[in-house]
């Protein structure tokens, strides 16, 4: 136990350290003392600690022997660490629970890769990448609700990097990305996907209220305009997911793009809405 390459522990049934190895303390950064003063729900990341306890319960009924969970502690100076924890139950002779044995490994660097290969350097949003495996998982099953996602491109701004050069470009487009994150709800999320291309995904949304986070956006970017050498817009397709049916998540990306070109012939800084079933007919 104590001469283990990996962090291990003892855990009572009510969630309280009773026994811990050095390598523990060392990955999840706290002393020993502290440690078995506590417990891991106190020391739980709150985004990770429901799935934790619904593991624990699983565990506690029989319906599993053990568990393997990617989590996040707490650290004791405040830094979130990314571990690997594998959980199980030892029981009495009579099959009394008695205390749970919980190992972890520090995944940091590799969870730390991952961000990045789903991120965009330049502006730190998620990538193409991120977004396509989000589809896969979020249009993998039915939607229980009504999702818009947006395509957006920047009206003129070929003419910023022709005029101003690459590097005020890649400014443009972090100032871009900036206006972009703080029009949005909490709940939504927004990609750069290629150059000057960017997708909005707004979950639990009607048409009205995506028009106006659409709309908002655009404002918001006429305003930075007002304090730059350059000027652009936004163009935008949306279509609407209504929970009833779906196709595939590369045809509902499909339909928002070419929604947002057909906007952008229209006239720059159009927006045009439909549902996806609707453009797709349409194409």
């Amino acid at each position: 136990f104590e001469q283990a390459a990996v962090g291990m522990a003892h855990v009572g049934m009510d969630g309280r350290f009773l026994l811990v190895n050095d390598k523990f303390c060392e990955v999840i950064g706290h002393s020993r003392a502290m440690l078995l003063d506590s417990s891991y729900q106190q020391i739980t990341h709150e985004a990770d600690l429901e799935a934790d306890v619904r593991h624990v319960e699983r565990l506690l009924s029989g319906r599993s022997a053990s568990y393997t969970l990617e989590k996040r502690y707490i650290r004791s100076d405040g830094s979130a660490v990314w571990t690997n924890l594998t959980v199980s139950l030892v029981r009495d002779e009579n099959g009394k629970p008695e205390f749970f044995v919980a190992v972890v490994e520090d995944i940091g660097r590799r969870k730390a890769a991952e961000q990045r290969a789903l991120h965009d350097p330049l502006t730190g949003l998620p990538n193409r990448r991120w977004l396509i495996e989000h589809f896969k998982g979020e249009f993998g099953r039915k939607p229980a609700r009504s999702t818009v996602i947006a395509y957006l491109d920047l009206d003129g701004f070929k003419a910023v990097n022709d005029r101003y050069g690459h590097a005020e470009g890649d400014r443009c487009l972090s100032d871009v990305a900036t206006c972009l994150e703080r029009s949005m709800r909490s709940q939504d999320s927004i990609c750069r996907i290629a150059g000057d291309e960017f997708v909005l995904l707004m979950p639990d949304i009607d048409r009205e209220r995506a028009l106006e986070i659409i709309a908002h956006l655009q404002a918001e970017i006429a305003d930075l305009c007002r304090l730059r050498p350059w000027s652009i817009g936004v163009s935008a397709g949306a279509v609407m997911i209504d929970g009833k049916d779906y196709p595939h998540w590369e045809d509902i990306l499909e339909a928002a793009d070419k929604l947002m070109y057909e906007a952008k012939r229209s006239g720059q800084g159009n927006t045009l809405f439909r549902y996806v079933d609707e453009t797709l007919a349409a194409a």
